[in-house]
């Protein structure tokens, strides 16, 4: 007998009962406050890819936004709108009056249709900041209190945007996680910079999430940049397939867009000409005298232009979402377990800088992989070595090719690498992109050589050997 069932001896046994439920209860919200709910839930099957900016509901542009291969819509709750969806759309959606439509409120979201099982969630916010999120928070309960089966996503800043957070970068994502218990989280952050310059935080940014998001349960989407402006650069096919297959390698579960649709398309958010601003090339020269480059559009592109048809990603988009898909359907039930980068140090007396926030690979430091090597070390940036579990404990590992840039194809970033397994590595087995299929690498002298395209991936299961 405990020390504390002595102090209550006296009780009757149904005192005793009500006692102690009221002692677990307690512990139980003591402990909530140090680990917030668990409120990840059931994933949206098929991989969710959906668009900030939509396709306008109809017919031609529904069939456009399947055919790139896109899986989540998000809609006003109008009738009108969900009429046509339901004709040619036969995906999942989402609802959403990010612009707010006076005449729209947030109980016309809930009652809209609440039993339709391709509604996956509500889109409540973007960008909302450290002061604001408690706001949010309020509307998101009222949406989980009336709907619990769906998510509500909010977008939340880059650690970029400064001022704009009003508190520092860790206390805004926390809040984010601890007020708004996101099944689904993202931020974006726009990467690809002109004149090839990408973001250095672009990583530190996805890896706070990943680990945030692993420590409150929620899945993160990556926020892929097809929008291009006077700072933000027209996106190659290899830029686009390094941020997609970044995200996945971060265990993201899903992906969104900026954009599919182009604001200044008739109809759409921004519903004027998309006017013209100046790029500057301050490479050579800086402040006042830096020399103009040429002029763009404000929003300059999307996944359609601002005629509506397919732009020049649209081709692009539709090739690195199919694979992602196929991946996906593996990925979305395997937990992300470590993520490195190869140090990007290849050329003696050369040493740029490593991604900031990143994990640096070791050789023989990690499992499974003793090194990853690109057989001509002066056209590489380096590798994401990623490491995955499934639920029986078997291993997988995701090695991305980090070369991409502007103007240059996957092909034509194509590096021939060279992996070498360790000692307890006795299979390994590459899942295709394309029909998800496995097949199984000869392993000669513990290694295997792939040719991995530009910002593309190979994504490897592990037979492991039971010797210790």
């Amino acid at each position: 007998m405990t020390n504390y069932s002595r102090k209550f001896i006296g009780l009757t046994i149904t005192t005793l009962l009500m006692a102690c439920i009221f002692i677990m209860s307690a512990t139980a919200a003591q402990q909530s406050d140090k680990a917030p709910e668990l409120t990840a839930g059931k994933a949206i099957e098929p991989f969710p890819i959906l668009s900030f900016v939509p396709p306008a509901i109809t017919e031609e542009q529904l069939k456009l936004y399947k055919e790139a291969n896109f899986t989540v819509l998000t809609i006003w709750p109008k009738s009108r709108e969900y009429d046509i969806m339901k004709k040619y759309w036969n995906g999942n959606y989402i609802l959403y009056n990010i612009w707010g439509d006076p005449n729209i409120t947030y109980d016309d979201m809930i009652a809209f249709h609440p039993d339709d099982p391709q509604l996956v969630g509500y889109f409540l916010g973007d960008e909302p900041n450290y002061i604001r999120i408690d706001e949010v928070g309020k509307i998101a309960d009222k949406f989980r209190d009336a709907r619990p089966d769906k998510s509500c996503l909010v977008n939340v800043f880059p650690s970029y945007a400064g001022y704009q957070l009003h508190s520092s970068y860790l206390d805004y994502i926390t809040k984010y996680f601890e007020v708004l218990k996101p099944k689904y989280c993202s931020l974006d952050n726009y990467a690809c910079f002109w004149f090839n310059v990408d973001r250095s935080d672009f990583y530190y940014d996805i890896g706070i999430m990943r680990h945030y998001a692993q420590k409150y349960n929620s899945r993160q989407i990556g926020f892929v940049q097809v929008y291009s402006s006077n700072v933000c650069r027209e996106v190659s096919e290899s830029d686009l397939a390094w941020q997609v297959n970044s995200f996945l390698a971060y265990g993201c579960k899903g992906l969104w867009y900026f954009n599919y649709r182009h604001p200044a398309a008739k109809g759409g958010p921004v519903a004027k000409n998309d006017p013209l601003t100046e790029i500057y090339d301050f490479r050579l020269n800086s402040g006042m005298i830096a020399k103009p480059y040429k002029s763009v559009c404000v929003f300059g592109s999307a996944v359609l232009d601002m005629n509506d048809k397919p732009g020049y990603t649209y081709q692009f988009v539709k090739s690195v979402n199919g694979k992602a898909i196929v991946w996906g359907k593996v990925l979305i039930n395997l937990t992300s377990i470590d993520v490195f980068h190869t140090s990007n140090t290849v050329v003696p007396g050369y040493n740029p800088y490593d991604p900031v926030g990143a994990d640096i690979f070791y050789p023989g430091q990690m499992s499974y992989i003793q090194n990853v090597t690109p057989a001509n070390p002066l056209s590489v940036s380096g590798f994401i070595i990623a490491y995955f579990e499934d639920s029986s404990k078997r291993p997988y590992v995701m090695i991305v090719n980090k070369r991409h840039g502007e103007d240059i194809s996957c092909v034509q970033a194509t590096v021939v690498t060279k992996i070498e397994f360790k000692d307890n590595v006795k299979g390994a087995f590459s899942i295709s992109n394309v029909d998800g299929k496995e097949k199984e690498l000869k392993i000669e002298n513990k290694c295997i050589v792939e040719n991995i395209g530009g910002g593309e991936a190979i994504l490897l299961r592990l037979e492991i050997s039971n010797e210790k």
